[in-house]
């Protein structure tokens, strides 16, 4: 994000850009009311009044503090975590729509003991011991060595492609032409 960031800013200096966090659910809406121009985000499921550009393929990780049994695990199989406790993000979230599909793959529903509305506090309630959860490894960095990303066995491994989203009815709008072509750009680049 930062690069896209400084990016757009050359191409239009005079440019005010603005970071919103929320749920997938939320920015879309947010989107089709006109409330914000583009959302980096999950790509979303076919929506006819939005267009999306891809930017990267995100895996999903099993999440444990670094102290904790699962963390030198090369692989988690989450029918082992029957017993454990989960902490997760809120319904909206693309993450948590993998976290329910994953425990359904798995064939239990997991003890949530708490749920949060950004991804930051789901990862101090992780590192701090209170429960394990299913993260995207574009996040793995922020806690340094505090959580563990540990893969999760074939059978429950997914994937987010995350983008850029902004409503068709704009596409012709200058600044979102150029955050078109930075976006494109970048991908391209990164091969």
């Amino acid at each position: 994000m930062p690069g896209i960031v400084v990016d757009i800013k050359v191409r239009r200096p005079t440019l005010q850009v603005e970071l919103v966090l929320g749920p997938n659910a939320e920015l879309i809406e947010k989107l089709k009311q006109g409330a914000i121009d583009a959302a980096l985000m999950a790509l979303p499921d076919a929506e006819p009044e939005i267009e999306s550009i891809p930017l990267f393929e995100d895996d999903i990780f099993f999440a444990a503090p670094a102290n904790s049994p699962y963390a030198n695990l090369e692989a988690v199989d989450l029918r082992d975590c029957r017993d454990e406790t989960f902490v997760s993000l809120g319904e909206g979230f693309a993450t948590y729509h993998g976290f329910q599909e994953a425990f359904r793959v798995a064939d239990f529903t997991p003890k949530v003991t708490m749920q949060v509305g950004d991804i930051y506090s789901l990862m101090n309630l992780v590192s701090g011991g209170v429960g394990y959860t299913l993260l995207p490894g574009r996040v793995r960095g922020v806690f340094g060595d505090k959580v563990q990303f540990i893969q999760l066995k074939r059978q429950y491994m997914m994937h987010q492609t995350i983008g850029v989203s902004f409503l068709r009815a704009r596409e012709r709008d200058p600044n979102l032409l150029a955050l078109m072509a930075v976006c494109r750009l970048r991908t391209r680049d990164q091969g």
